[in-house]
């Protein structure tokens, strides 16, 4: 710096100011290149590793009203192969379309790490989510069979939304676990989750 202060002294008492000013405005940084924008590759294909139940729960009727019997079931001798339906594959055909399987397709948008589906009614399920490099897909099953003065309800469905025990009765509340007093009454549900390999 001292060097440079000296210098620029003798070149003022030479008439170097125009000097001076070329000097500096050639040592001026460049403003930085903007890195070019990568946009994800598509299709994306999305094929099944593994398979987890969890939050599986079942409850029968007595006369005290709904008593936990889960350990005395597995969730196929409830749902059978609806326990299988996850699906195998997915394929994200763009930032947009998902198909399933190959079979359906379905409209989608990803909000931070989560994928929604549009149903429809236009509105939006979410389906998964994307954790370490792979896709974590959910699906619920429920079961219900309730016989009350005569009448009788079975119901075996599925859902998107997660399932335990304050939200099935969120979700149901025609169904009263309390009001379940005949030993043929039954109620279940389960959260299963599956994990996908992303591949381009």
């Amino acid at each position: 710096m001292k060097e440079l202060l000296d210098m620029i002294k003798k070149m003022q008492k030479r008439g170097g100011f125009f000097l001076i000013l070329l000097f500096f405005s050639c040592c001026e940084e460049k403003s930085p290149v903007s890195p070019p924008i990568i946009k994800p590759r598509y299709p994306r294909f999305l094929t099944l590793k593994s398979t987890e139940i969890k939050d599986f729960a079942v409850y029968v009727g007595s006369e005290k009203g709904a008593k936990e019997v889960t350990d005395q079931f597995a969730p196929e001798k409830i749902w059978g192969e609806r326990v299988s339906i996850n699906p195998s594959s997915f394929t994200l055909l763009n930032d947009s379309v998902i198909e399933f399987e190959k079979s359906r397709t379905h409209i989608y948008k990803t909000v931070n790490d989560s994928i929604f589906v549009k149903n429809y009614n236009n509105t939006w399920s979410k389906i998964g989510y994307y954790k370490a490099g792979d896709f974590i897909y959910h699906i619920a099953l429920i079961y219900i069979y309730n016989r009350d003065q005569g009448s009788q309800t079975l119901l075996m469905d599925n859902s998107y939304f997660y399932f335990d025990y304050n939200n099935f009765l969120a979700m149901y509340p025609d169904i009263s676990l309390d009001n379940l007093d005949d030993e043929c009454d039954k109620v279940a549900w389960c959260n299963i989750y599956s994990q996908y390999k992303i591949k381009l």
